[in-house]
């Protein structure tokens, strides 16, 4: 079941189709408004506490693409919650790393390591790690965060 039946569904069960609806119009207007521009996409991670990375299929994948992105861990060969180490991610960096930690802490320590800050032409950004997993509402704001990012690059 695609996103669109997904929340018509739910909103249906919960006696309010029309909500349904409308977040679907919502939506789609943020992924129009974040779709990735004209040209390559650019290489980009999206790296977990513990190195962790998302794997194809996932939405957080999806929302990569849809925003002009392509995700690293794909073309090293990493599924679904692999493990990316520190010194692989140096040896062969992507343009942009999105940290999806859980605090401002660990975002610094992960983002703000000596060895990544040492790489030229990296783009280091913290991903909130509650856009990473539920559809719905979380679709706007990851989309309109991925976006952002892009548009900065």
């Amino acid at each position: 079941m695609g996103c669109r039946a997904s929340c018509c569904r739910i909103a249906a069960l919960a006696g309010h189709p029309e909500r349904g609806e409308a977040l679907v119009r919502r939506i789609e207007a943020s992924l129009a408004a974040n779709a990735a521009p004209p040209g390559a996409p650019v290489a980009a991670l999206v790296w977990q506490s513990g190195g962790i990375v998302p794997g194809e299929g996932t939405l957080i994948v999806d929302l990569l693409r849809r925003t002009g992105f392509a995700n690293a861990a794909a073309a090293r060969g990493l599924g679904q919650a692999d493990v990316l180490p520190l010194e692989a991610l140096i040896a062969a960096p992507p343009a942009l790393i999105l940290s999806a930690s859980h605090g401002a802490g660990e975002d610094e320590r992960m983002l703000g390591h000596p060895a990544l800050a040492a790489l030229g032409g990296v783009r280091r950004e913290p991903l909130d790690p509650s856009l990473l997993w539920c559809g719905g509402p979380t679709i706007i704001r990851a989309a309109d965060r991925l976006g952002a990012v892009r548009r900065s690059l």
